[in-house]
């Protein structure tokens, strides 16, 4: 990424944070989609990356953040699925 082009990255992140502020305040329920839906979005971009040739090195260089993500979503995971305990019926 060019000096230029993180600039501009850098001042579309501080227009979303301004935007995002005035904006009404959302419900925890819009809250948790939003956030679900950003991180998805910034995964499909670094999966492009990992498709191109010349971004691909930049993407391998984060192979150890990578790994802490798929924990921590395998956590999340593991959270959810224990809260849904199997129940057993006794069959006579």
């Amino acid at each position: 990424m060019s000096a230029m082009s993180e600039l501009d990255f850098d001042r579309q992140i501080v227009e979303n944070v301004r935007r995002a502020l005035e904006e009404a305040p959302l419900s925890p329920s819009e809250e948790m989609e939003a956030r679900v839906d950003f991180i998805i979005r910034e995964l499909d971009e670094l999966c492009a990356m990992a498709n191109k040739p010349e971004t691909v090195e930049l993407v391998e260089s984060q192979k150890i953040a990578f790994g802490q993500m798929m924990v921590r979503l395998q956590l999340i995971m593991g959270f959810l699925l224990a809260r849904n305990a199997p129940s057993f019926r006794i069959v006579r």
